[in-house]
């Protein structure tokens, strides 16, 4: 049997009256998760160097979470595809970080304990996010209004709302809090996830049987359209990051304090919500070639105004940050339908968390690393004419390579009305 994108798809119901209900329920999940992510990973920083671990020590435990997530993220979304429904691998992933949660704080002196415990929370409970994702897009076949940016935005003001509230409380009381939260997220989370709709399982319900997740990952690496997809995203990834990851010094570098970077990060995150609040319909209705070129066009606006914030000042580098948040609330959607579209219809979920860890994950790392080579030998600014560069080579990749692919030249909108 051939692997096709839209096969066995099932015929989508445009009036279905669960869609106010599955908003709500989808955007709970990914607020309560964001808060969970912001805590552990956002705030790793912060309890590891009160606990009295030197940077290096942080810089490591960082590393080891991305590369054991990279592993684990294409895992669960194999696991999903064969041997567990979506809901029922993430109820045993948000087990495992409550467990995790739990221990923390008895581990924090204990170095060795500590990461081990770090990289199995981690390698649980980074995947969630591309689960989630899976699930959405799952969910949409049944009920294709249902608004993937608008629910995906709760994650972001969830976020933006714990880190302000969390920072707080962690300058009055200390690292308690951080954990005790993070376990009233968890139980939350497992609450929630029983309000969502259940989706069947792609590869063990096929006639021709299911398929080992070595012979799903030679599928999923021979096919075009997920290496077209995976070098697009990831050489965006690469350039988002290398200024995002250092964002604090770049602020710094063009006469800004700590207050500054505060309000440029918290706009940034406010900012995510515009599109999908606003503009959901014009993005259901644009081509998903022409969302992607959209897409790395805006990428290259934080870099030119971090340039133009020299002479003219941070009020230049926050609307730059604004502008790029709009922008990547846009990637979002456009990523993750680019690679529902050209991947194989029947490992999809394996297909998306392999796509999603090798271009987030992987591109998170290899510009940290790429980042921190340039700002020790030639200075912060050195990165912004990198990601230029980079944002110029992704452009002719997409203009190139695109015209392969005929599915990319339909929007969302005309993809469900074809379905």
């Amino acid at each position: 049997m051939s692997f096709t994108s839209k096969e066995h798809r099932p015929k989508e119901r445009v009036n279905d009256p669960s869609l106010r209900r599955q908003t709500v329920c989808f955007g709970c999940a990914y607020g309560v998760y964001y808060g969970i992510y912001c805590l552990f990973l956002s705030f790793m920083v912060t309890y590891l160097t009160m606990a009295g671990y030197s940077p290096i020590f942080c810089g490591v435990a960082g590393t080891l979470t991305y590369l054991i997530s990279i592993l684990t993220q294409p895992l669960m979304g194999y696991l999903t595809d064969s041997v567990l429904s979506i809901r029922r691998c993430l109820q045993i992933a948000v087990t495992v970080t409550l467990a995790g949660t739990v221990l923390l704080p008895s581990v924090l002196s204990r170095r060795t304990v500590l990461l081990l415990v770090l990289t199995v929370v981690a390698g649980v409970t980074v995947p969630m996010m591309s689960l989630l994702d899976v699930w959405v897009l799952a969910a949409k076949e049944d009920t294709p209004k249902l608004n993937y940016p608008l629910v995906r935005a709760w994650g972001s003001l969830a976020y933006g709302f714990t880190s302000l509230i969390m920072g707080r409380l962690v300058q009055q009381h200390g690292v308690r809090p951080i954990f005790q939260v993070q376990i009233v997220f968890c139980l939350l989370l497992i609450l929630i996830l029983h309000w969502l709709p259940e989706i069947s399982m792609h590869n063990r319900t096929r006639d021709f049987g299911t398929l080992s997740l070595s012979a799903s990952l030679r599928i999923i690496c021979a096919d075009h359209g997920f290496r077209f997809a995976v070098i697009l995203m990831l050489l965006h990834w690469l350039t988002h990051r290398m200024i995002g990851s250092y964002l604090a010094l770049l602020v710094r570098a063009v006469g800004g304090d700590t207050s500054a970077f505060g309000i440029v990060t918290g706009l940034g995150g406010y900012a995510e919500i515009i599109i999908p609040l606003f503009g959901y319909r014009w993005i259901r209705r644009c081509p998903l070639d022409r969302l992607l070129l959209i897409c790395l066009a805006i990428n290259f606006v934080r870099p030119v105004f971090c340039w133009l914030s020299l002479p003219f000042g941070t009020a230049f580098f926050a609307a730059g940050q604004i502008i790029q948040s709009i922008g990547f609330s846009i990637y979002f959607t456009a990523s993750v339908e680019c690679l529902s579209r050209l991947v194989p219809y029947q490992i999809k979920n394996t297909a998306i968390s392999l796509g999603l860890a090798l271009s987030s994950l992987l591109g998170t790392v290899l510009a940290n690393f790429a980042g921190g080579l340039l700002i020790e030998f030639s200075g912060v600014l050195s990165t912004i004419p990198v990601t230029l560069v980079l944002g110029c080579v992704n452009i002719m990749w997409l203009f190139t390579q695109s015209r392969r692919f005929p599915q990319l030249k339909k929007s969302i909108d005309e993809c469900a009305g074809a379905s």
